[in-house]
């Protein structure tokens, strides 16, 4: 059994270009809907700061940084807000192209890790799929 997991965790590019481009279908649909010119640019304007608080919410939920999970369910977390440390609260969300976890610091605040396979190496996320699916949070023996 291994003894610990360091995988790269946050949102990549992909997350963000798909946001705009979901944005820019909907500034095209707007576009030729053949509304009102007022309620065309309001609508374009809201749309817009949409996509910008989307964007804005994921970089600030998910930052780009490293996770280092042992077996015994801590965690050491490594990101734009420095260096913390946890546990794993049991709660994941686990695919072939991506895992979301829940953690708690030692502050006592909870967070979420977003970790996608693109952005690492194919062993680490093979077992750190493993070790959510068995039960993350709990200690393996």
């Amino acid at each position: 059994m291994f003894k610990r997991i360091e995988v790269i965790t946050g949102a990549n590019r992909a997350v963000f270009l798909a946001h705009t481009a979901v944005g820019s279908l909907a500034a095209f649909t707007l576009l030729t809907a053949g509304l009102d010119p007022l309620w065309t640019t309001a609508s374009l304007l809201a749309l817009l700061g949409t996509v910008t608080a989307v964007n804005r919410q994921t970089g600030r939920r998910h930052p780009a940084g490293r996770a280092v999970l042992h077996s015994d369910g801590t965690v050491q977390a490594r990101d734009n807000r420095g260096e913390r440390h946890g546990v794993l609260l049991g709660h994941a969300w686990v695919s072939h192209w991506l895992c979301v976890f829940t953690w708690r610091d030692n502050r006592g605040k909870a967070g979420q890790f977003l970790v996608m396979a693109k952005l690492n190496r194919p062993d680490d996320f093979r077992r750190l799929r493993v070790f959510l699916r068995l039960g993350a949070g709990s200690p393996v023996s």
